[in-house]
């Protein structure tokens, strides 16, 4: 039997959930708010106050917070919000978030410039003060699709990662952070998928540690288990609890990134 990419099938599972959500805390929401335009994504925070921190994480539905087979959404950035705004830091920090569930990281390239989901737009929209980071996490999607009949399946999945790295240095934006393809169920069963990610994550790592300062890489802070309390049952998304994990881990690596701003 031919074997199907992944994500056609987890497709249902993607894209029947809402392709992506700004919150205000608490932690999760029902309903998904993908239209909301990017000038009032970051409304709640005051535009006079140029010293406060504005970070936007961009991705798919890991950046969403799908967590099959529950409805809410469940994103990292309010976790990250959170972790920077409490304790001993207590910085001037806002997190929000746009994940497209299903989309690979070239539908997001490819979209740059739609006022609703364009990481372009997005960079372009949010100003008094503008972006001082921008944290991605795509490729994942693109496993299934990017093994099939590819010469070089690893570019065809790092490219337009990097893109939109550069997309965001050339808008502006400072610092980036680059978070790696995290491991899956999918992973675990196909060794060729594994190489793969193992692949691509080597070779954005070097193009962070070659940007001069512009890019910083993250590994993912968990391993796959697929009874595990960071891991949902679907083996592609995170539960709760694994998105908790996730935003707090990205309290160091962008204080890291603040200081030198």
């Amino acid at each position: 039997m031919q074997r199907r990419p992944f994500s056609v099938l987890v497709a249902s599972s993607l894209l029947i959930r809402s392709s992506s959500a700004f919150l205000q805390p608490p932690q999760r929401t029902i309903m998904s708010d993908r239209h909301r335009p990017f000038t009032e994504l970051f409304a709640s925070s005051s535009s006079s106050d140029t010293k406060v921190h504005r970070i936007l994480c961009y991705g798919d539905s890991l950046t969403a917070g799908t967590s099959s087979p529950m409805w809410e959404l469940f994103p990292y950035a309010p976790h990250l919000e959170r972790a920077l705004t409490t304790g001993d830091t207590a910085l001037k920090c806002v997190a929000r978030h746009r994940g497209m569930p299903g989309w690979l990281a070239s539908n997001m390239v490819d979209a740059a410039d739609d006022p609703t989901v364009g990481l372009r737009a997005a960079i372009q929209g949010i100003t008094n003060p503008s972006l001082c980071c921008v944290i991605i996490l795509a490729g994942t999607n693109d496993l299934g699709y990017a093994a099939s009949g590819n010469d070089n399946p690893a570019a065809t999945v790092l490219e337009p990662i990097k893109a939109l790295h550069e997309m965001a240095w050339k808008e502006g934006v400072p610092k980036t952070i680059a978070i790696a393809i995290p491991p899956s169920g999918y992973q675990s069963r196909v060794a060729d998928a594994s190489f793969l990610a193992m692949a691509i994550n080597q070779e954005l790592e070097a193009f962070c540690q070659e940007s001069n300062g512009k890019a910083l890489f993250c590994k993912f802070p968990f391993e796959y288990e697929p009874a595990g309390d960071n891991c949902a049952p679907d083996g592609l998304h995170f539960s709760p609890k694994g998105y908790q994990v996730l935003g707090e881990y990205l309290k160091e690596p962008v204080l890291q990134v603040l200081k030198d701003l």
